[in-house]
């Protein structure tokens, strides 16, 4: 059964008290409005760190879920690794709490490798057009990465780009990490598929070139040879995808395919490793 990695975002509010308890005990810092909140929650979550307090305005509160929410879904590296994120009001404080899927050690080191890794591909990468980019970035992951639910990090780009083997999740976050990191504007879809053994949960990507946007399912083409769900459409998808179409932006693409994209690419030379 394909399994997708969800994180389970939760506030708790204690009560108000006279005294904010934690002032004396952590350095705190000093958020005006609800951008800085996100920063500062994104910062804690990119780093690894499992705690961060903020003093914010009383009107800020109840967004603030909200907005640590958005820290949560900013980028691949902020929100890799992470089982849960929470918070809660003392006093004029406000304490966020990250739980990871490892110690926090190892997950500082995992993030650094993510980005280091990403950064070298974009890098290498960035001699060719978009749709040549997104590509490499779909053979790389069909090619170098194996299905493997029970793998360590599975869910995650760690799983995906550096262990080699990922679940779907592991996939779709591996994909969005490379897209991100060469400027290409990406997202990650939860969703169902029907299968021939039933309807599972599933993880997959949208991606944009030129303005529009296209469906990248790398577990469906990965160890084949095949691109069928290589920058597809709403239609084609559907057809054994499901998801929350008001979630997430129409796939109304059809300019690029597969064949004129590799033949493109046929007269450049990159290497994926």
């Amino acid at each position: 059964m394909l399994l997708i990695l969800i994180l389970f975002l939760t506030g708790c509010c204690a009560q108000d008290s006279a005294t904010d308890v934690q002032s004396a005990a952590v350095p705190v810092l000093h958020v005006q409005n609800g951008f800085e909140l996100t920063a500062a929650a994104a910062d804690m979550l990119r780093t690894g760190s499992e705690s961060v307090t903020a003093a914010i305005p009383a009107q800020l509160y109840p967004e603030a879920g909200l907005r640590i929410r958005d820290a949560v879904k900013e980028n691949v590296l902020t929100g890799t690794l992470v089982d849960s994120v929470t918070w809660e009001k003392h006093g004029r404080l406000l304490e966020i709490r990250a739980v990871y899927e490892t110690d926090r050690e190892t997950v500082r080191a995992r993030k650094e490798m993510l980005a280091a890794y990403a950064a070298e591909w974009a890098a290498r990468a960035d001699a060719f057009p978009p749709e040549i980019r997104v590509l490499l970035a779909y053979d790389l992951l069909c090619r170098s990465c194996i299905y493997d639910e029970t793998a360590e990090s599975a869910g995650s780009a760690y799983g995906a780009l550096i262990c080699g083997r990922a679940s779907c999740a592991g996939f779709a976050e591996g994909f969005a990490l490379l897209l991100e990191a060469a400027g290409i504007p990406v997202m990650q879809i939860e969703g169902t598929v029907t299968q021939p053994e039933g309807i599972t949960a599933h993880a997959w990507n949208l991606v944009q070139l030129d303005g529009v946007w296209y469906h990248a399912d790398c577990t469906w083409d990965a160890d084949a040879d095949t691109y069928s769900h290589f920058l597809c459409d709403d239609t084609f998808m559907l057809q054994t995808h499901s998801w929350d179409r008001t979630a997430y932006p129409a796939a109304e693409g059809r300019a690029y395919s597969y064949a004129e994209i590799a033949e493109e690419m046929a007269a450049r030379t990159f290497t994926p490793e």
